[in-house]
């Protein structure tokens, strides 16, 4: 067991852009959840899309001859993307992008629940290995985020909403981005579950005696 501690938003010329993009400058940190073609990273870009800066793109998927699925996939965010935007594929130690990224960038990470697959990956053998390294991962992450004044956005899956086995492996990684999710959905702005292409912010939902 890890011990961790703790319609698509519209763009300005289909209206709220100015409101929008005022509450959403105010936010370092955003979060957006969903199942399997949710449409969480369409929003996630969309969102990004608003604060018209600089984005740097994280991309955790890597291509892969044998999937043609997830290449499908990848090939689809790539052309999605605009030009503009700064693309690194960093299948795991997110940090060292981060540290090269200007103050003030606004970092999309697409996605996070790839992540921790990765690190499982790297560390088949030894889940308090891959536990341990995604606790170190996302401290760092965390802490790059605030040390360089940076806007980061991160998607991730909601487990129980998406294909899964019932093995050991993949009970781990249950485990693993679980406890992961409600870290980071505990200190981000804003959290965004998106069912359908709709996204729902969750924060404001929350009942008094959970905010406290």
């Amino acid at each position: 067991m890890i011990a961790l501690p703790f319609p698509c938003i519209p763009p300005p010329s289909q209206g709220r852009g100015f409101i929008f993009h005022f509450l959403s400058a105010m936010s370092a940190m955003t979060l957006f959840i969903g199942g399997t073609r949710s449409g969480k990273s369409l929003c996630a870009e969309r969102y990004a899309a608003q604060f018209e800066l600089p984005v740097l793109y994280l991309a955790t998927a890597e291509l892969d001859d044998e999937d043609m699925e997830l290449t499908i996939r990848i090939m689809d965010h790539q052309i999605r993307r605009p030009l503009s935007w700064t693309t690194f594929e960093q299948p795991t130690n997110l940090v060292m992008a981060l540290e090269h990224a200007p103050p003030g960038t606004v970092v999309l990470l697409d996605c996070f629940s790839r992540l921790v697959h990765n690190l499982l990956e790297a560390h088949r053998d030894d889940q308090a290995q891959a536990s341990a390294s995604l606790a170190e991962e996302l401290d760092a992450i965390l802490a790059t985020t605030q040390a360089r004044n940076l806007t980061l956005i991160i998607v991730t899956k909601e487990l129980g909403m998406g294909l899964g086995t019932d093995t050991p492996e993949d009970r781990a990684y249950h485990d693993l981005l679980g406890l992961a999710n409600q870290r980071i959905s505990a200190v981000a702005d804003e959290v965004y579950l998106v069912i359908a292409g709709l996204p729902i912010e969750l924060k404001h939902l929350a009942p008094v005696w959970h905010r406290a």
